[in-house]
Protein backbone atom coordinates (compact mmCIF):
# COMPACT_ATOMS: atom_id res chain seq x y z
CA UNK A 1 0.00 0.00 0.00
CA UNK A 2 1.21 3.47 -0.91
CA UNK A 3 1.16 6.58 0.76
CA UNK A 4 -0.37 9.41 -1.77
CA UNK A 5 -0.57 12.64 -0.65
CA UNK A 6 -2.72 15.34 -2.14
CA UNK A 7 -2.57 19.11 -1.54
CA UNK A 8 -5.18 21.37 -1.64
CA UNK A 9 -5.05 24.42 0.57
CA UNK A 10 -7.64 27.19 -0.77
CA UNK A 11 -11.26 28.16 -0.34
CA UNK A 12 -14.05 25.69 -0.38
CA UNK A 13 -15.27 27.00 -4.01
CA UNK A 14 -11.42 24.94 -4.88
CA UNK A 15 -12.18 22.62 -3.00
CA UNK A 16 -15.51 21.95 -4.30
CA UNK A 17 -14.10 21.96 -8.06
CA UNK A 18 -10.82 19.65 -6.85
CA UNK A 19 -13.63 16.92 -5.79
CA UNK A 20 -13.75 15.35 -9.40
CA UNK A 21 -10.06 15.27 -9.36
CA UNK A 22 -9.63 13.87 -5.62
CA UNK A 23 -12.30 11.54 -6.45
CA UNK A 24 -9.89 10.69 -9.88
CA UNK A 25 -6.76 10.28 -7.79
CA UNK A 26 -8.66 7.57 -4.72
CA UNK A 27 -9.81 6.14 -8.27
CA UNK A 28 -6.31 5.26 -9.72
CA UNK A 29 -5.05 4.27 -5.98
CA UNK A 30 -7.81 1.94 -4.92
CA UNK A 31 -5.92 0.27 -2.28
CA UNK A 32 -3.82 3.00 -1.09
CA UNK A 33 -3.47 5.29 1.71
CA UNK A 34 -4.30 8.83 0.53
CA UNK A 35 -4.05 11.52 2.79
CA UNK A 36 -5.30 15.21 2.03
CA UNK A 37 -3.28 18.53 3.23
CA UNK A 38 -5.48 21.68 3.72
CA UNK A 39 -5.76 24.56 5.99
CA UNK A 40 -8.07 24.78 9.53
CA UNK A 41 -10.98 26.03 7.90
CA UNK A 42 -11.85 23.15 5.49
CA UNK A 43 -10.58 20.19 8.02
CA UNK A 44 -14.07 19.20 8.30
CA UNK A 45 -15.27 19.11 5.38
CA UNK A 46 -12.25 17.36 4.39
CA UNK A 47 -12.48 14.72 6.83
CA UNK A 48 -16.26 13.61 5.21
CA UNK A 49 -14.89 13.33 2.41
CA UNK A 50 -15.21 9.85 1.25
CA UNK A 51 -11.92 9.32 -1.00
CA UNK A 52 -10.17 10.43 1.68
CA UNK A 53 -8.91 8.70 4.18
CA UNK A 54 -6.49 10.88 6.17
CA UNK A 55 -6.31 14.96 6.63
CA UNK A 56 -3.35 16.81 7.48
CA UNK A 57 -3.33 20.46 8.57
CA UNK A 58 -1.13 23.01 7.17
CA UNK A 59 -1.43 26.06 9.68
CA UNK A 60 -0.14 28.59 6.86
CA UNK A 61 2.30 29.62 8.50
CA UNK A 62 4.82 32.40 7.20
CA UNK A 63 7.76 30.54 5.38
CA UNK A 64 10.48 32.44 7.62
CA UNK A 65 8.79 30.95 11.09
CA UNK A 66 11.49 28.31 10.90
CA UNK A 67 10.10 26.58 14.07
CA UNK A 68 6.58 26.03 12.23
CA UNK A 69 8.23 24.87 9.31
CA UNK A 70 10.52 22.40 11.03
CA UNK A 71 7.11 21.31 13.02
CA UNK A 72 5.02 20.96 9.95
CA UNK A 73 8.02 18.64 8.32
CA UNK A 74 7.91 16.88 11.71
CA UNK A 75 4.29 15.91 10.94
CA UNK A 76 5.39 14.68 7.40
CA UNK A 77 8.13 12.13 9.39
CA UNK A 78 6.66 9.15 6.69
CA UNK A 79 7.53 9.50 3.43
CA UNK A 80 4.51 9.87 0.80
CA UNK A 81 5.07 7.84 -2.25
CA UNK A 82 3.59 9.99 -4.69
CA UNK A 83 2.39 13.80 -3.79
CA UNK A 84 -0.36 15.02 -6.16
CA UNK A 85 0.16 19.23 -6.07
CA UNK A 86 -3.44 20.56 -7.01
CA UNK A 87 -2.61 24.13 -5.09
CA UNK A 88 0.07 24.77 -7.61
CA UNK A 89 1.13 27.86 -5.75
CA UNK A 90 4.82 29.44 -4.61
CA UNK A 91 4.11 27.80 -1.22
CA UNK A 92 3.80 24.40 -2.51
CA UNK A 93 7.07 24.93 -4.28
CA UNK A 94 8.60 25.31 -1.43
CA UNK A 95 7.10 22.47 0.04
CA UNK A 96 8.34 20.44 -2.80
CA UNK A 97 12.13 21.67 -2.61
CA UNK A 98 12.35 21.96 1.21
CA UNK A 99 9.89 19.17 2.57
CA UNK A 100 9.15 16.82 0.49
CA UNK A 101 12.55 16.57 -1.64
CA UNK A 102 12.09 12.53 -2.39
CA UNK A 103 9.04 12.42 -3.16
CA UNK A 104 7.38 11.60 -6.48
CA UNK A 105 5.85 14.65 -6.93
CA UNK A 106 2.52 16.02 -9.92
CA UNK A 107 2.32 19.90 -9.89
CA UNK A 108 4.15 23.07 -11.78
CA UNK A 109 7.70 23.00 -9.14
CA UNK A 110 10.57 22.95 -10.92
CA UNK A 111 12.21 19.41 -11.34
CA UNK A 112 9.07 17.45 -10.44
CA UNK A 113 8.31 14.12 -12.03
CA UNK A 114 5.14 15.60 -13.65
CA UNK A 115 5.09 18.94 -14.64
CA UNK A 116 1.70 20.40 -15.54
CA UNK A 117 3.68 23.86 -16.11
Amino acid sequence: MADILIIKLSALGDLVQADGAIRDIRNFHHDDHLTVMTTPPYRSYMERCPWVDAVLIDPRAPRYHFLEMLSLRSKLRRKFDRVYDLQQVGRTRFYYRYLFPRSWWLGDAKGCEVCLK
